[in-house]
């Protein structure tokens, strides 16, 4: 929290508008600021100029992250249905930006959301995806984390024979 605190007082002291490296980032900071406070709709208000501002600008790398983040935050609140709207336009933006390690990290969110929906079949699906992307790219940190995700569907589910561990490289 301290370091959250120092980084979002360095950005406030940077005159507007953040040049376009700095929106999601700046967007993470007082998003984290707001939820940690538990007020979640101002970090939802948050996220939507996020979006607003790096779609008018064309930066879909930004709108992909942004709306990745919506997405996030709205699984937490227990609204899969927006969850997963916001995940298609994530998507739709990362595909356009050719960002393989966000679409990675997309198909990962999609597993959380289809699995607090209890749909674990479109779950699984959507973590092996997740690890697939993740391990044609070298990103074996989202390749683990997807991995430990089918691991504890199986595990959930008394299936752990489904899946070998050791594959994880």
């Amino acid at each position: 929290p301290l370091l959250v605190r120092s980084a979002t007082l360095a950005l406030r002291l940077h005159p507007r508008p953040w040049p376009k490296s700095l929106l999601c980032d700046a967007a993470a900071l007082d998003s984290f600021e707001h939820t940690q406070a538990g007020r979640t709709d101002q970090a939802t208000e948050t996220w939507l100029a996020a979006v607003d501002v790096a779609s008018r600008e064309g930066d879909h790398l930004n709108a992909a992250r942004a709306a990745l983040e919506l997405a996030r935050l709205e699984r937490s609140r227990r609204h899969p249905q927006t969850a997963l709207t916001w995940l298609d336009n994530a998507r739709s933006q990362a595909e356009f930006a050719s960002d393989a390690a966000l679409l990675a990290v997309i198909s990962l969110e999609l597993g959380h959301v289809q699995s607090a929906r209890q749909r674990w079949s479109l779950a699984r699906r959507a973590w092996s995806e997740a690890r697939q992307r993740a391990r044609e790219i070298d990103r074996h940190d989202i390749a683990f984390d997807a991995l430990l995700q089918l691991w504890r569907l199986a595990r959930a589910q008394a299936e752990p024979h489904r899946f070998r561990v050791i594959d994880a490289t």
